[in-house]
């Protein structure tokens, strides 16, 4: 078996950042050969519904919450309704398992109140999904609406209005993201050189090559530069543009 830097024997995985995860980790199981080559850590859990099903899954799937359970889950899902309030000029409803708002157009109210909506993290962003009544798997709003190569404009996948939903291409969407967890100068792009002892401002042309825009010895400078960079190479999808009129960009 492979080496792994964690053992999760005896992990209740909803005890461990992962939501409504019904997973316990019983052992490490033999690894998985993917087609590659490669090894993939597997482990025996069990659910922890009425009939405490087992099944052999990744670490990695456990973990980032793409398996939750043995599929009672999904089932129970299927089986709520989401409320909603319909007495503003957009419609606001309730994901079932979370109780978070999302937001959608009152003329789709029709297409979309017979489905059970629930809030579900991928790859570290919130999704609003539901089964789709004519191929029973899970779907996103927006693309269940016929919205499938579409971006949200304020990067809140619980709003799929269709004033927040845009066309564009996957780089285009991968562009309009939220500022990254580990940041430490609180703008994309901008961080701080240890080598240089400067600030550092870079940005990804068209072409996905990193450009070094600059080294500064004031930040502000470099946040500006990054900015203008941004506004030059990616426009309305520049994953800042919230902060152009402060920085009279």
């Amino acid at each position: 078996m492979i080496k792994v830097k964690t053992d999760m024997t005896g992990w209740i995985m909803s005890e461990h950042g992962v939501p409504d995860s019904r997973w316990m980790v019983i052992k490490r199981a033999e690894d998985r050969i993917t087609k590659n080559g490669n090894k993939r850590a597997m482990w025996l859990c069990e659910c922890s519904c009425e009939q405490h099903k087992q099944k052999i899954i990744a670490g990695t799937e456990l973990r980032s919450g793409k398996s939750k359970s043995c599929g009672c889950l999904l089932r129970e899902i299927k089986k709520k309704y989401n409320k909603y309030d319909l007495s503003k000029e957009f419609g606001i409803g309730w994901t079932s398992n979370t109780n978070k708002e999302f937001y959608f157009d009152i003329n789709i109210y029709n297409e979309i109140k017979d489905i059970c909506w629930c809030e579900c993290i991928r790859h570290g962003l919130h999704c609003l999904v539901g089964t789709d009544p004519k191929t029973n798997k899970l779907i996103s709003m927006h693309i269940y609406l016929g919205y499938k190569k579409y971006d949200h404009i304020n990067r809140n996948e619980l709003d799929n209005r269709s004033c927040n939903l845009r066309p564009c291409t996957q780089q285009e969407n991968v562009r309009n993201k939220s500022i990254r967890s580990d940041n430490t100068s609180g703008i994309t792009g901008v961080d701080w050189s240890k080598r240089y002892k400067k600030w550092r401002a870079r940005i990804f042309n068209n072409k996905k090559k990193e450009i070094l825009i600059g080294l500064f010895n004031n930040l502000n400078d470099a946040i500006i530069a990054r900015l203008k960079a941004e506004k030059e190479y990616y426009g309305e999808f520049a994953p800042q543009r919230d902060l152009f009129d402060q920085y009279n960009i």
